[in-house]
């Protein structure tokens, strides 16, 4: 038997050290794949919901029908202020004030005093409303009419954005609502047209008060203004104001320039003193214009008469001679007072410099003073012409404002006298009357869809919670929710291959062509990589319960197996239900029982088809067999044989959770893979029965997933299709040159990409 290596650290899908794919009671789930499941059923409760809806309309206006009328208020803001209401009802305050205003309005039109006066008018008495509150002893209850009328069938708001209040009132009688807002609003507008009233005459009051105290304040300014005119000579004020101004502005400019020069003479002056101090040696200039001094002059020119003697005796007696060394001493000494007499005119200069800055800087400085002096003297000038110009300044004020607001108080009066005489003059005005009454409970259209969207929304949430609660295994998402599992691959429902197939019995060897064979072919290719990689032969094909399908997915790995060059047997160790002896049109008279039971010859019991190349093992008359004759060591034996014969040993073995022959034969194998049957396994019982085999010798490798059909998922649907269009353009290609069949798979590989 093939040795085998150490399992991985995990036998799924997952990668060492990655954290764990969380598992829970609910899985997730996409919701366009369950929308899409159940668009029929939704379909048919929109339409359900629908006509229930309309049902629900028809007996909410029977029982609870709410009638509606409404009228609305214009207001402006009044006769307050007669600028405003002689511009008509367009309010020209702040917002804010307006909104204010209006709000103070709704209330005082859901007041008691204008309810209990609208209530008490004869065509509310009248109304069925009304009878309503008829108490036992044949008396009304009017104060608490009074309060439901506020509380549940008033309502009075304020319309944004307008001037307008709207005034609606909802009762179950369809005439009494317009009655009820009618005697409101004409109780509402009575009540203003009287504080209107009152506001105008107290408004006029308030305005002659106002005229004749600004009537005093004009005749007392007029006087202060002319008596302080006629005291301070304020005729040529302005013209004074502007001279002392200039002046002082030129003595400013006159001191600015003093100061620059001032500056300069003193850096001068503070330059030539540090000069002095530090006793450096003169400048050239400073020599140059000493060497122009008249003694030095007559030095230098003496110098230049001896050196031309000197130069006639050089030439005559030579370089020793006595008359050459004494005009030699000559030179010396005439140069050396020469020095001496520039040094002191170099003193005398620089003496009588620093002499001269002193001077020009006290100067200077007392000019500056002296301006510094004038400049504050206009100065106070100017403050005194200035305090004098304001407080004529302020007088002419005063009386500009006395006069505008007597102006203001005369015309202000004027409105008043109009307003009095105008019948519109109240500030809100009815914008419309109360409107016929409209059924506002229930509406159809609201009605119908609210009912419609409320099922569709509990005939959504039971799908989705039927959906999360279903922990069956559809499609190859439902996989990475197990614990330990990887997918090997997907195997299609026989009704998804449209090329022919009634079941999946030996469907690779009878359609090589279909979906089914194609996708038991990536599934032999993952288990072959698996195997190989790892050095496997013997495989063990299990499930958790019957029907999952190992019998034929079996035979027809066997087959795909077979196709590709392997040799293979097949060992039936199903010995409730054995099934491949069937697929080989074969008796089931001997087997693998006589083997473990009677020491058969292996070849006697063999079962070998020509087409595919395969061996079958059938169990053999197993029906009282007892599963313990599969731990012994003649089937360690009869493996030991099997591997060494053939490339592949595939052993179909019962369900695990409902016999023992499962993990009795996974310690004889080397690896095992699991059948799923999509839509009808559960989680639970495959992660059960992954827990039985932890610790076994044989390598769990993944899980098939088993009759997958398209409606689990878009995906597999668009797969499948993709799958057969693929197919037939190949088919089409036939017959046509191999440069047309590369352009058109080409063109393809373009399109994927």
């Amino acid at each position: 038997m093939s040795a085998n290596p150490l399992m991985p650290a995990s036998a799924g899908g997952q990668v060492p050290g990655a954290p764990p794919i969380p598992i829970g009671r609910f899985k997730p789930i996409d919701p366009l794949r369950v929308l899409r499941q159940h668009v029929m059923l939704l379909s048919v409760v929109a339409v359900v919901g629908v006509i229930t809806g309309v049902g629900v309309f028809f007996v909410l206006s029977r029982t609870v029908p709410k009638w509606a009328s409404s009228a609305q208020l214009r207001l402006s803001e009044g006769v307050a202020d007669p600028e405003k209401m002689r511009t008509g009802d367009i309010f020209t305050g702040s917002p804010a004030s307006m909104e204010a205003y209006i709000k103070s309005e709704v209330y005082k039109i859901q007041s008691e005093v204008v309810l209990q006066e609208a209530i008490g008018k004869p065509q509310v008495r009248n109304s069925d409303w009304y009878a309503d509150y008829q108490k036992d002893d044949g008396a009304y209850d009017f104060n608490k009419a009074r309060e439901d009328l506020v509380d549940d069938h008033l309502n009075v708001s304020m319309i944004r954005g307008t001037q307008l209040i709207n005034v609606s009132v909802h009762t179950p009688y369809k005439e009494d609502c317009q009655k009820i807002v009618g005697a409101i609003v004409s109780v509402y507008l009575q009540r203003a047209r009287g504080e209107t009233t009152n506001l105008v005459v107290g408004r006029r009051s308030s305005l002659l008060t106002e005229r004749n105290r600004f009537e005093n304040d004009v005749t007392r300014l007029t006087k202060q203004l002319e008596d302080y005119t006629r005291d301070n000579n304020m005729t040529n004020l302005d013209s004074r104001l502007e001279e002392a101004a200039l002046v002082r502005q030129l003595k400013i400019n006159d001191r600015e320039e003093m100061n620059k020069e001032l500056s300069s003479l003193d850096k001068a002056y503070q330059a030539a003193l540090a000069k002095r101090d530090a006793g450096g040696p003169p400048g050239a200039g400073d020599i140059a214009a000493a060497s122009e001094d008249q003694a030095i002059m007559i030095r230098d020119e003496r110098l230049m008469s001896m050196r031309e003697q000197r130069e006639v005796a050089l030439y005559t007696f030579g370089e020793n001679h006595r008359m050459v060394l004494n005009i030699d001493r000559n030179i010396a000494a005439t140069e050396a007072e020469r020095e001496r007499e520039i040094e002191r005119l170099l003193r005398e200069r620089e003496e009588g410099n620093l002499t001269g800055y002193k001077q020009a800087v006290e100067s200077i400085t007392e000019v500056i003073s002296e301006l510094d002096g004038e400049i504050l003297e206009l100065r106070e000038e100017l403050i005194d012409l200035n305090l004098h110009q304001t407080k004529y300044a302020d007088y002419k004020s005063q009386l500009d404002r006395a006069l505008e607001g007597r102006q203001r108080i005369e015309e202000a009066l004027s409105e008043v006298r109009m307003i009095e005489k105008l019948e519109d003059a109240v500030p809100v005005r009815l914008q419309s009357s109360a409107s016929l009454p409209e059924l506002v409970f229930p509406k159809i259209e609201l009605v119908v869809p609210g009912v419609t969207m409320l099922m569709l929304a509990l005939a959504t949430l039971a799908v989705f919670l039927r959906e999360l609660m279903d922990q069956s295994i559809r499609s190859p998402a439902d996989i990475k929710l197990l614990k330990e599992a990887e997918l090997l691959g997907t195997l299609p429902d026989a009704d998804e291959d449209p090329s022919g197939p009634s079941s999946v019995e030996r469907v690779v060897e009878k359609y090589p062509t279909g979906l089914l064979a194609e996708s038991y072919r990536q599934v032999r290719t993952a288990l072959l990589g698996k195997m190989d990689r790892r050095g496997y032969k013997t495989l063990l094909i299990g499930s958790a319960q019957p029907g999952s399908g190992v019998s034929s997915v079996t035979h027809n790995l066997a087959t795909s197996l077979a196709y590709n060059g392997r040799k293979v047997v097949i060992v039936d160790a199903n010995f409730r239900r054995p099934t491949q002896h069937l697929f080989v049109d074969a008796d089931n008279d001997r087997g693998l029982v006589d083997l473990l039971l009677y020491d058969a010859a292996l070849d006697d019991m063999l079962l070998t088809v020509q087409d595919p190349d395969i061996s079958v093992l059938p169990t053999g008359r197993a029906g009282d067999a007892p599963p313990e004759i599969l731990e012994g060591s003649g089937f360690r034996t009869l493996m030991a044989d099997l591997e060494t014969r053939f490339d592949i040993v595939l052993i179909d073995a019962p369900p695990a959770l409902l016999s023992s022959e499962c993990q009795l034969l996974a310690k004889h194998v080397d690896a095992m893979a699991v059948i799923v049957r999509a839509s009808s396994d559960k989680r639970g019982m495959v992660d059960r029965m992954f827990g039985q085999f932890a610790g076994q010798r044989a390598d769990l490798l993944g899980v098939i997933l088993n009759g997958v059909q398209s409606s689990a998922g878009g995906y597999f649907r668009k797969s499948f299709k993709d799958f057969y269009r693929y197919r037939e353009n190949g088919n089409a290609a036939n017959g046509r040159s191999r440069r047309g069949v590369l352009a058109e798979a080409e063109s393809d590989t373009l399109d994927v990409e």
